[in-house]
């Protein structure tokens, strides 16, 4: 099974269960994530219920969104 395909099913599983989440949720994901790719998590964020925040950071990677360290994974 190739990469893209396992992201695709993980996706779909995600967006599953993002629908009957009723919490406040946030987003946050790296620019430069080389691990998920940031239209996966935009993708995840239109199926997700209200309420609900994204932070897009920039030149970051996945791991280090939240740290601020430069670099991607």
């Amino acid at each position: 099974m190739t990469r893209q395909k396992q992201g695709r099913i993980l996706q779909m599983k995600m967006g599953s269960s993002l629908r009957m989440w009723h919490l406040p949720l946030l987003i946050v994901h790296g620019q430069n994530d080389k691990v998920v790719p940031i239209g996966q998590g935009e993708i995840l964020f239109k199926r997700a219920k209200r309420p609900k925040f994204s932070l897009k950071v920039e030149k970051v990677g996945c791991n280090n969104a939240l740290t601020m360290n430069d670099g991607a994974c």
